[in-house]
């Protein structure tokens, strides 16, 4: 049950991350390198949340690992599609990559760990 916690609070707190306006945004002064490298670290946090989840629910493999790498891509569309509906930030279809490699990594990490063998 505190699985569900941890991710709804994550997902809370991406959405933040993500809609606020840029001028209240607290790591504002982050360069836009280290911007996508939060990107894959965010992602690849939520990823790996998933797995943690859904491997609890006794899913197979194959499903975990499935949605738990397309979860976040398509939540990382999402926020930037939302952003392109905004006046006050810009979507990045390119960040929606940096979101799949961060969640990539870490599926493949977590899976690796939970079924070895």
């Amino acid at each position: 049950m505190i699985g569900y916690g941890l991710l709804g609070a994550f997902l809370a707190v991406l959405c933040l991350l993500s809609l606020m306006p840029l001028a209240a945004w607290p790591l504002n002064a982050v360069p836009p390198s280290l911007q996508k490298v939060m990107h894959v670290i965010l992602y690849g946090v939520l990823a790996a949340l998933l797995v943690w989840v859904l491997n609890n629910a006794g899913l197979g493999v194959l499903a975990v690992g499935g949605a738990a790498f397309l979860g976040p891509v398509g939540f990382g569309a999402l926020m930037e599609w939302l952003q392109r509906m905004t006046p006050y930030r810009v979507g990045s279809w390119r960040d929606v990559g940096w979101d799949a490699m961060g969640a990539f990594i870490a599926v493949a990490v977590a899976m690796g760990l939970l079924f070895k063998g």
